[in-house]
């Protein structure tokens, strides 16, 4: 029989014997339909090193309109040369303050030549001609670029101020708002892609503000959009398809997932997602990272402090978890990447914790320092009226005989723990193998299985490999697969 829902995403309920689901470094791909299968489970990507910044950690990185690329080690801002399998970085400008908090990178194009750059809760132009860095504006926490201002947002006292047109090495002190709309204050800001507006989060609620072109302030709020989520997270806003995403929270409660259709918030956060969230210390320093590969785009959620991750397939329209593995605390770290840029058809992200940018891609199967890759994969679970279950055989269905020539991944091994309590607690684990190289017919199956009332199944990887898994078989006793 086929295991029901085998190829499943992350869905752990408030209840582990209600649903145990989990999945760790695999995400879900609905497959055609004329496949084997309705669904697979395809990697996450891996990464290897490309680029040693000169300072640590890697904060920021940013690809330039004129193609030059910039990233923020430290409180250093850097260039790195791109010199394909690898980079070159070299200190440019001076330095800046360093904080806790990503910086924010913006440019004003060819027609400026500067890059606006947020940190340490001041804002600095870096010349792109000359590489001089200034200090121009205090008291801001996010900058942005909006049809040639650049943009500084002031939480502490609700304000945004905004440069000369084509200028940020000037910033006129009465060119400014302050929010009046509603009571809470603006926490977080984020402009499309293509421009037009600037998304103003405040703690409860969101404003809409468009380049109305009056003076002398030009920027003027969208009437008709009144958003009734802010958020308590300020680097939790993102950009995803057609509009904003974000750890949301309005004055009836906090920590739910929306997006923006229209001027209309959606929910994506699940009921697994919402008590994960619930569950976390804080949420208020999430940070995310957004990235598309595959035709998928990952809205990912990292919480520092917490030292957890999820991503959001918008794709897909499903949640998975990302996450270094901790072999000392037997639990998987938050996930590394910190920041994102697509360049010269590379994903460089940067490293959390050390100085490196790294060249993401599912093509690669180890982690950050040449780590293992654990995935899991945790079925939802059967039971039926709480009577034992036979079953003789488990088979899992998966793109075998792909092992390396040699050393690790040459005999990749496929690691099997079965609950008979729901997911509580699970027995020991029993590997088999996936194939070695060019063993397309090995099948991977377990015999000789527990009878239980409750059974979940969870299947771990790790071998450098790109681990696809098409599902699963189960053999009720007296009959064969």
């Amino acid at each position: 029989m086929i295991y029901p829902g085998f190829c499943g995403s992350y869905a752990s309920s408030q209840s582990r014997i209600a649903n145990a689901e989990d999945l760790v470094n695999w995400y879900v791909q609905t497959l055609t339909v004329n496949s084997k299968a309705e669904k697979a489970l395809y990697p996450t990507p891996g990464v290897v090193d490309w680029c040693q910044l000169p300072g640590t950690p890697a904060r920021g990185i940013f690809l330039d309109p004129t193609g030059r690329i910039f990233a923020i080690a430290g409180g250093t801002p850097c260039e790195i040369t791109d010199n394909g399998s690898s980079g070159a970085a070299v200190a440019v400008g001076g330095v800046m303050v360093q904080d806790a908090n990503p910086p924010t990178i913006d440019s004003n194009g060819d027609g400026g030549g500067q890059l606006f750059i947020v940190s340490g809760n001041k804002g600095y132009i870096l010349d792109v001609a000359t590489l001089v860095l200034t200090e121009v504006v205090t008291n801001v926490l996010i900058g942005a670029f909006l049809d040639t201002f650049f943009l500084a947002l002031d939480p502490a006292s609700s304000t945004l101020k905004i440069s000369d047109s084509n200028n940020g090495l000037t910033w006129d002190p009465t060119q400014f708002a302050q929010r009046s709309s509603a009571s809470d204050r603006w926490a977080s800001m984020i402009v499309g892609p293509g421009g037009g507006e600037v998304y103003l989060f405040g703690t409860a609620t969101t404003d809409i503000w468009f380049n109305k072109g009056t003076a002398p302030f030009p920027l003027a709020p969208v009437q008709s959009a009144k958003i009734k989520y802010g958020t308590g997270a300020p680097f939790s806003v993102g950009w995803i398809g057609n509009g904003p995403i974000w750890l949301a929270q309005n004055k009836n409660g906090a920590r739910t997932v929306q997006k923006l259709r229209g001027y209309d918030p959606v929910k994506v956060s699940t009921e697994p997602i919402d008590t994960f969230l619930a569950g976390l210390p804080t949420v208020a320093d999430a940070e995310n990272v957004v990235y598309e590969e595959e035709g998928h785009e990952f809205y990912a959620l990292n919480f520092p402090t917490a030292n957890k991750s999820i991503v959001w397939d918008d794709t897909e329209g499903e949640w998975h978890r990302a996450g270094v593995w901790n072999s000392l605390a037997t639990d998987y770290d938050v996930w590394h990447p910190r920041c994102h840029a697509y360049v010269n058809n590379k994903h460089l992200v940067g490293d959390r914790a050390t100085g490196m940018i790294h060249r993401m891609s599912n093509t690669f199967g180890l982690d950050a320092g040449g780590r293992p890759l654990r995935r899991l994969r945790q079925a939802a679970g059967l039971q039926r009226e709480r009577k034992r279950l036979f079953f003789s055989a488990l088979e899992l269905y998966l793109e075998v005989g792909l092992g390396v020539a040699t050393g690790q991944g040459s005999d990749p091994q496929v690691m099997l723990r079965t609950s008979g309590d729901g997911g509580k607690t699970f027995g020991s684990i029993r590997s088999r193998s996936a194939g070695r190289r060019g063993k397309y017919n090995k099948r991977v199956r377990w015999n000789n299985l527990s009878a239980v009332r409750d059974r979940v199944d969870q299947i771990v990887v790790s071998d450098p490999i790109p681990w696809r898994i098409l599902g699963a078989f189960l053999e009720p006793r007296g009959s064969s697969i």
